[in-house]
């Protein structure tokens, strides 16, 4: 009996997941929080089962943290812009979002070499995972949780500290 090939299975959720965070300001009012619910556990599987499916990529692993640093961005500047959020609380939530990129393109103009270097830390895990309860929080109840946003900025920017770190004491590694 032949099994399907579910190898393709990570990447199309972390495909969605992209597509999900560009789509989030045009989806409408009441579905939001369940696109960013949807989305976040998209995170939490895709890595779980390309693990398990031994269906690691390349492309997964450029992928998957472009498609998690939209959703945060796209979100966090969706509930600035509707005054859910501060300015110095979006720069707080997405710290390492727009911190990470900026460190790696300078890495990778160093050496593009670097781009199979380029490994998720756990701080990005913990601060990811921070980014959407956080999120979510905001969009079910539509109002800033300060609690929250702020323990997710404090764990945010603390990440992007790390990868900082990182990426000045490696000679030619990425964050």
């Amino acid at each position: 009996m032949q099994y399907p090939n579910w190898s393709w299975l990570p990447n199309g959720l972390t495909v969605l997941r992209f597509v999900a965070g560009v789509m989030l300001p045009w989806v409408p009012t009441d579905w939001q929080f369940s696109v960013l619910l949807a989305a976040g556990v998209s995170d939490l599987v895709d890595g779980l089962l390309s693990r398990w499916l031994k269906a690691t990529s390349q492309f997964g692993q450029i992928a998957d943290p472009i498609a998690d640093k939209t959703l945060v961005i796209v979100a966090t500047l969706y509930a600035l812009r509707v005054g859910w959020l501060s300015w110095t609380e979006l720069f707080a939530l997405a710290a390492r979002d727009l911190t990470v990129p900026i460190l790696s393109c300078l890495a990778l103009a160093h050496h593009w070499g670097n781009w199979r270097k380029l490994t998720p830390r756990l701080s990005g895990k913990i601060a990811t995972g921070a980014q959407i309860v956080a999120l979510l929080t905001l969009f079910w109840t539509r109002h800033p949780q300060a609690l929250l946003v702020g323990i997710a900025g404090v764990i945010s920017i603390l990440s992007a500290l790390d990868y900082a770190w990182k990426a000045l004491t490696a000679r030619t590694t990425c964050p």
